[in-house]
């Protein structure tokens, strides 16, 4: 799916599926310049400055999902798209709640505006990408670049990295967060 760039658009997709009782599977999101080019309504934007996110989100769908289950869905991320403003309610605290002490969160500024937000991945993935996602967006008004799963020598729990982009500096950034995941580490990527 393509649409405009903005903080919580992964979340609202994502809320969608979860909410019908989906789990998020794999993630890749991918920034490309906007083929339209520059806005038609009197803005002035530098070319290739409008972005559009492509999604590509695999999910697993209900038991009992059909044609109709499937167009519903569009239907409703759709909606969700259109009307950005309309609230959605918080059911975050209630995902993350029964993983939310393995967390073990860290951010790190990767310079330019970018940061990386990582955590340990949960065995049940089911909302919490969604759950942290919209964190990462309401809180620190995070546009997600990209959503990446590793485990390293460092970390040999399987990690899930949000990379993002955003206009407040690291302190800033991890203090909005602590109110709602608690302390979390910060550093610099110094490559």
């Amino acid at each position: 799916m393509f649409a405009r760039d903005f903080p919580g658009l992964f979340w609202r997709v994502a809320g969608t599926l979860y909410e019908r009782g989906c789990s998020v599977l794999s993630t890749d999101l991918y920034a490309i310049p906007d083929p339209n080019g520059n806005a038609s309504d009197g803005e002035s934007l530098i070319p290739e400055e409008r972005r559009l996110i492509y999604d590509v989100l695999t999910f697993e769908e209900i038991e009992d999902a059909n044609e109709r289950w499937m167009d519903d869905v569009r239907t409703s991320i759709l909606q969700r798209l259109e009307r950005r403003e309309d609230p959605i309610p918080d059911n975050t605290q209630e995902i993350l709640a029964p993983v939310m002490s393995g967390l073990s969160p860290r951010l790190t500024d990767l310079g330019n505006g970018q940061m990386k937000f990582s955590c340990h991945s949960p065995a049940t993935n089911k909302g919490t990408r969604y759950a942290i996602s919209r964190i990462l967006s309401e809180c620190a008004g995070a546009n997600i670049e990209s959503i990446a799963q590793d485990g390293t020598r460092d970390w040999p729990v399987p990690r899930t990295n949000f990379y993002l982009r955003v206009s407040a500096g690291l302190h800033e950034v991890a203090a909005a967060l602590a109110e709602r995941l608690g302390k979390i580490e910060t550093g610099v990527d110094t490559l």
